[in-house]
Order: structure tokens, then sequence, then C-alpha cells
């Protein structure tokens, strides 16, 4: 079941993408309000979507958080930049505040450690 659940995650980043890339694409100024992004708005839904999912995974199967979290930040890290980009139209690392491979890799290293530790605990069995 928790095999389901850790799959079920990148839905949210292929979703989240997915919006605002359709947003910028049909609506040049989503995201501004008089100058200011809504940075904190989106990171209040990520973090309500991580909790929701939380709750369903330890709901199936008692499991600690930090791995989850590893797992979640990477799988975002690792999907919704290179979407969102795909969607306006930019080349793939544009707007990297590290050059894309190095943030690649270490998402990657950061979901394979995660599903490490989970697969070490047992939660894959």
């Amino acid at each position: 079941m928790i095999f389901i659940l850790t799959w079920l995650w990148l839905i949210y980043p292929i979703l989240e993408a997915t919006a605002q890339g359709l947003l910028y694409r049909y609506d040049k100024k989503f995201g501004r309000v008089k100058g200011y992004r809504f940075y904190l708005q989106l990171s209040v839904i990520r973090a309500m979507a991580f909790i929701l999912w939380v709750t369903f995974v330890v709901e199936a199967q008692d499991s600690f958080v930090f791995p989850l979290l590893g797992y979640a930040v990477g799988c975002h890290f690792a999907i919704f930049y290179i979407l969102l980009n795909w969607y306006r139209g930019d080349p793939w690392d544009y707007g990297s505040d590290i050059p894309m491979p190095l943030q690649l890799a270490i998402s990657g290293g950061l979901i394979c450690c995660s599903l490490g530790v989970l697969k070490t605990l047992g939660y894959f069995n």
C-alpha cells in the first residue's frame, strides 16, 4: 500500500506545474498582485498537500515523516521546475539558482536515500 502512496505523491508536482503553466500561458499577469508573487500561498498549499499525503501514508502504515519529507521535496524539485519551464516555453534549466543538472542530482539522491531508508525500515515488503 505504501508503494502506491509514494507514487501518488508524484501527482502533486505535476498538477501544480500544469496549473501554473496554463495560467501563465493564458494570463501573463498570474502570480502578481501589485508586483508581489504568491510564494507564501503556494508554500501553504504545498504544506497542506504534504500533510494530507503524510496522513494517508501514516494511516496505511506507521512510518517516519523525515524520509517522506525528503522524498516529497526531491520529487518536487525534480519534476516541478522542468515541467513549468516546458509549459512556459523556456529552456528546461531556465531560472534556476543552481545549475539544473546539480539540482536534479541532489533531488535524485534525496529520493534514493529516502526510499532506501523506507525500504530498510521494511515499508516496501
